[in-house]
């Protein structure tokens, strides 16, 4: 059964297929990020801007603030190796060096700025790899088009967890 990923409903990320990217012209296999089937339709240029400008004026700050509040993270932090010095970046609302905040489902597309949408996810690999298989799967796109796509989505807000 195809699913067309939108709204809140990018948040139920099935256990499909593990998602394998490249990176330097080397495949990367991303454990816990699965491939879900999306209708990828290239959004409107004003709307992309105006919610990329909504995140980057105030949404990432909040998202990072409330992942270092909530204290069911505590070991997760501890397991990916965050210090005590990038939590408290965090509590700032400043990402910790060699991460990212990353939307799942993109602006790009349907995506929103839902906290259930952006991901904290270290840089490098994992966030590189992900990138390029965005670019390379939506790079012909035109704003309006829709393509069928199998689409990687980290599972949680933090990534990896281990």
């Amino acid at each position: 059964m195809e699913a067309n990923l939108k709204n809140n409903d990018v948040y139920k990320v099935n256990k499909g297929k593990e998602h394998i990217g490249t990176l330097k012209k080397q495949e990367v296999r991303l454990p816990d990020v699965y491939e879900q089937p999306v209708n990828y339709t290239k959004r409107d240029r004003v709307e992309f801007n105006n919610l990329r400008k909504d995140f980057d004026n105030g949404i990432r700050k909040k998202f990072l603030k409330s992942l270092a509040a909530d204290n069911g993270l505590v070991a997760t932090f501890e397991k990916v190796g965050l210090s005590a010095q990038d939590i408290k970046k965090m509590e700032a609302g400043k990402v910790p060096t060699g991460y990212q905040v990353h939307h799942k489902l993109p602006l790009d597309d349907g995506g929103t700025n839902d906290f259930k949408n952006l991901v904290l996810i270290k840089n490098d690999p994992f966030h590189k790899v992900l990138t390029n298989t965005q670019k390379t799967l939506t790079k012909d796109l035109n704003v309006g088009e829709t393509v069928k796509l199998e689409w990687p989505i980290p599972d949680g807000s933090i990534y990896p967890k281990k």
